[in-house]
């Protein structure tokens, strides 16, 4: 491996799922977009209306998973593909962003994460505790 010329160096990012607030309609809904494949296809759609969440026709997936929404309402779905939006923005390498733009929204979403992880919660699905050391 010293001197070969195939070796591919991988950029690995990898995130960890927080739960947001006691919302837990909503983490079922986002639970559900990526176990079902949903979440690919509002990645497709979000592509076709330039990353525009609000642009995204909330109907086409109504009519593809009839049953699977069946119990939500618009503004949740509406508010799911946003949130898949969100979280695409910062793992999304796009060749007209410079390194800094990419280093600050991996920074940004890293910040947030850490800020969740120092408050004491208590959830149903994330639980953190302080600690004297």
């Amino acid at each position: 491996m010293r001197s070969a010329s195939n070796v591919y160096y991988a950029n690995v990012q990898s995130a960890i799922y927080l739960p947001r607030g006691d919302d837990s309609r909503f983490d079922k809904l986002i639970e559900l977009f990526q176990r079902m494949g949903i979440s690919a296809s509002v990645n497709i759609a979000l592509n076709y209306v330039n990353g525009d969440a609000e642009k995204v026709d909330i109907g086409y997936f109504r009519k593809e998973y009839t049953e699977t929404l069946k119990p939500y309402r618009d503004e949740e779905i509406r508010k799911a593909v946003k949130f898949i939006d969100s979280g695409k923005d910062s793992l999304k390498v796009n060749k007209s962003d410079s390194d800094d733009t990419s280093e600050s929204k991996e920074t940004e979403f890293r910040r947030e994460e850490y800020d969740i992880f120092k408050t004491q919660r208590d959830d149903a699905y994330l639980r953190i505790r302080q600690m004297d050391i």
